[in-house]
């Protein structure tokens, strides 16, 4: 990834947020931009869905989510 910007944070439900994001990768000397949205889950360690704010969470991103739209690129 040569550089990103996050446009904006969107709060789907409360313990679902939605990231969008600017980036630009280089595949093979070419440069692609795309637009990402990134699915964030906030759960405890057991995976466990948590209301943002309650204690012991934390913030991960649904990987498959992700991966496929950088594989659309190619």
């Amino acid at each position: 990834m040569k550089e990103y910007k996050i446009d904006s944070v969107i709060d789907c439900v409360p313990a679902i947020s939605e990231v969008l994001v600017n980036v630009v990768i280089e595949f093979e000397e070419k440069d692609y931009e795309l637009e990402i949205k990134l699915r964030m889950i906030y759960q405890n360690e057991k995976g466990e869905y948590l209301v943002l704010g309650q204690k012991n969470g934390e913030w991960k991103f649904m990987e498959s989510f992700f991966f496929h739209k950088i594989e659309s690129l190619m």
